[in-house]
């Protein structure tokens, strides 16, 4: 999200930073809250087939052996061994068909991706903060410096005044001692 910001006095403006992080903030909420709901509902889905399977296992036959009527046996086909799954840090129960695993995987899938958002948007923040930083410290400089002329140009102008106000009561006292002339005085 790149974007470009006014500039002020001492870096950027400070609403537009704090409204992106706002923005930045929402999105991220948002997103969150519908990995949650996806992660919710996978899970949701996770228990329905969970409670399927047991109600299989409960309704499945006995098993052959446990039957009186001798019957003729098969004869056992060999099984290669299956390849062991991807692991994952939830473990799912040691009866887990293929649907509960890749729930879980889809499950792990989504917090995982989350995560991977999450901190791309932390870092996204922390590089816009460390922008800000290094602008603000690079125009302290020429601040502390404009400061300083004003400062002078500050005393400059007090001396100014001081010295025109000494002028002006210098004009006032000599002003006062004149005496006005007098109408008979001017003949």
């Amino acid at each position: 999200m790149d974007r470009n910001f006014r500039a002020a006095l001492n870096g950027f403006n400070r609403t537009d930073v704090v409204a992106y992080i706002e923005e930045c903030a929402i999105n991220h909420e948002k997103a969150l809250r519908q990995l949650r709901d996806e992660n919710a509902r996978l899970r949701a889905d996770l228990e329905a087939l969970q409670a399927r399977q047991e109600a299989a296992q409960e309704t499945a036959p006995e098993p052959v052996e446990a039957q009186e009527a001798p019957q003729a046996e098969e004869p056992e086909v060999p099984t290669q061994p299956e390849p062991e799954p991807e692991v994952v840090p939830i473990v799912p129960p040691a009866s887990s068909s293929a649907e509960e695993l890749a729930a879980y995987r889809r499950a792990e899938a989504v917090e995982r991706a989350a995560r991977n958002r999450a901190a791309a948007l932390c870092r996204q923040v922390n590089a816009i903060m460390d922008s800000t930083s290094r602008q603000l410290e690079g125009s302290r400089g020429d601040v502390d410096t404009v400061m300083s002329d004003l400062n002078i140009c500050l005393r400059q102008l007090n001396d100014t005044f001081a010295q025109l106000r000494i002028i002006f009561d210098d004009a006032v006292q000599a002003l006062t001692t004149v005496e006005p002339m007098k109408p008979d005085d001017e003949a």
